[in-house]
């Protein structure tokens, strides 16, 4: 699960790619990616997601690869 902790990406500010295919992940909280307003790419394939936050991508703005 990515946890709602909005401390797991701190200081990420300027990160525009982020892999986390392969990671047992089953969902995924509203404020996880908070503070990753520049990630464009996002990985997530091969994950047992069966729940995502509605809010969870909402600042992402510049995110075009999901």
């Amino acid at each position: 699960m990515l946890e709602d902790e909005s401390s797991v990406f701190a200081g990420l500010t300027s990160l525009v790619s982020l892999q986390l295919a392969h990671n047992s992940i089953r969902s995924v909280s509203r404020h996880v990616f908070t503070g990753l307003g520049r990630l464009r790419h996002l990985n997530l394939d091969d994950n047992d997601i069966s729940e995502i936050h509605a809010s969870a991508f909402e600042a992402m703005s510049d995110l075009r690869d999901l």
